[in-house]
């Protein structure tokens, strides 16, 4: 559906600048739509995975206590 393919797009676009994802997604994760929280985690789970740098940013502004409170 659409908005799986506007988080993969914002996604592609933001695995360059780690502090505008960290806003993005990590603010996604408030979100009270069921689909719009797990495309956030899926996306973070993705940038986390390609990168050491992008993983250590996560863990760096909270993102894993973030993770954590949605589920």
């Amino acid at each position: 559906d659409s908005n799986k393919c506007s988080f993969w797009i914002i996604e592609i676009l933001l695995k360059n600048s780690i502090t505008q994802w960290n806003i993005v997604f990590i603010n996604l994760l408030r979100e009270n739509e069921k689909g719009i929280v797990d495309q956030a985690i899926w996306g973070i789970g993705n940038i986390a995975a390609d990168n050491v740098k992008f993983r250590d940013a996560i863990l760096k502004v909270g993102g894993m206590k973030a993770l954590i409170d949605v589920m």
